[in-house]
C-alpha cells in the first residue's frame, strides 16, 4: 500500500516536471536592418525594416518601419495581429552573456585552465 502511494507521488512529480513550460528570456532590443513582418487585422502581411517600436509600460503600442520598397508607415498595437522580428546582434550577445554567467554562478565561480570544476580536485 505504501509502496503503491509512493509511486503514485513519484509518478505525479514527474508528469508535473515534464510538462513544466519554460519561458524564453524576453529580448529588448530588434534588429533594423534585418527584415521582420507583420500582419495586420486585415489580413495584409507587411515585410519591412524596423525604424522604432514604441512601449509603455513594458506592451508594444505601436510599430513604425519601411516597407521593402521603401515606403513608411506606422502601425497601432490594436491594428496588428501578428508581428515577427529579429533579435538584434546586441540583444543575443546579452543572452549568450547571461547564459554563460548562470553556469559559473551554478559552479560557484570555482574555474580552472577556463573550465568549472567542481571544487575536488585541485
Amino acid at each position: 500500500m505504501n509502496k503503491s502511494i509512493f509511486l503514485l507521488i513519484v509518478a505525479l512529480h514527474v508528469a508535473v516536471t515534464v510538462s513544466a513550460q519554460q519561458f524564453l528570456p524576453p529580448i529588448q532590443r530588434f534588429s533594423s536592418s534585418k527584415p521582420g513582418y507583420l500582419i495586420t487585422r486585415s489580413g495584409q502581411r507587411v515585410e519591412f525594416t524596423l525604424d522604432d517600436l514604441d512601449r509603455k509600460r513594458g506592451l508594444i503600442i505601436r510599430v513604425e518601419g519601411k516597407t521593402l520598397d521603401g515606403k513608411k508607415f506606422k502601425y497601432e498595437a490594436d491594428e496588428v495581429q501578428e508581428l515577427g522580428l529579429a533579435p538584434s546582434d546586441y540583444a543575443k550577445l546579452s543572452l549568450f552573456s547571461n547564459s554563460t554567467r548562470s553556469v559559473a554562478k551554478m559552479h560557484g565561480g570555482r574555474w580552472r585552465d577556463g573550465y568549472a570544476t567542481d571544487g575536488r580536485h585541485g
